[in-house]
């Protein structure tokens, strides 16, 4: 997959997933053919031809099974994204706010078709030496306005609400080693924390505690599945203060202790 400061866009193949795992950008991705299983957020899910799955930041992915496949990525910065200002950007999150669990986009087959004519062109403008930011940006707009369409997000809606989420999920990205109460991101979004989770229950049936909790988890089985750190390392490496905590904390949301995690997900694969 060829590497740009801002946009990735290749074939959907083994080697053009594995650098996701870390991934702190946007990512969409097809099968036109084939078979595929990948690991979204350490939870198998089944690729289906001629759908399209979206990817968000702090996502960790990996292809786990695969057969023949053929198929695209596009991978994409939130810097990239708010070239054209934060209220798009936001119309975006949204987007992906639908999406947060169940990664795949309700897509008729004429609407995959046109997809890929949009994706196709962007492909191009990306392949070639003189490639202008301008147009990738362009095209990647109207893709991503395609999508909303199929899902029937309006995009002229009142913003306000729909920025304070996007906001809150990048202070979480930002600080979540360091701060896991709900009224820090409230007192840092100007609104009481009984405020922010009306809101955040409106665009994604979820309390801030909850993504919280499980942007710590999900990072958590990150580090833990990689065998090179102790559980003190990183339960300190999370701002835990007590290893004992953390490790009731982690089995209390997985139903493991951090012990046995890596053990157990490794021989399930």
């Amino acid at each position: 997959m060829k590497k740009n400061e801002y946009l990735n866009v290749g074939i959907f193949s083994e080697k053009s997933l594995a650098p996701l795992v870390d991934n702190k950008n946007f990512v969409l991705l097809w099968l036109d053919e084939g078979s595929a299983e990948i690991i979204f957020n350490f939870q198998p899910l089944r690729l289906k031809t001629k759908k399209l799955y979206v990817l968000g930041p702090e996502s960790v992915s990996r292809i786990n099974k695969s057969k023949g496949i053929k198929g695209g990525v596009l991978v994409f910065s939130i810097d990239f994204l708010q070239m054209d200002g934060k209220d798009y950007t936001s119309d975006i999150f949204r987007l992906f706010f639908v999406l947060i669990e169940n990664p795949v986009v309700d897509i008729s087959t004429e609407q995959f078709k046109e997809f890929r004519i949009i994706a196709l062109l962007l492909y191009k403008e990306y392949t070639k030496p003189n490639a202008s930011i301008q147009i990738l940006h362009s095209y990647l707009k109207i893709l991503m306005l395609t999508l909303m369409r199929a899902q029937h997000l309006d995009a002229s809606i009142p913003k306000l609400n729909l920025q304070r989420v996007h906001d809150f999920f990048l202070l979480l990205f930002n600080h979540s080693k360091e701060e896991k109460s709900v009224t820090f991101y409230a007192r840092q979004l100007n609104i009481s924390a009984k405020r922010l989770n009306q809101i955040l229950h409106i665009f994604t049936h979820h309390s801030a505690s909850y993504f919280i909790h499980e942007h710590l988890i999900i990072e958590a089985k990150r580090q833990l599945v990689t065998g090179k750190y102790s559980v003190k390392e990183v339960s300190d490496y999370l701002g835990f203060e007590d290893r004992a905590y953390f490790s009731r904390f982690f089995k209390k949301k997985t139903g493991v202790p951090p012990e046995q995690f890596s053990l157990l997900y490794y021989k399930n694969q």
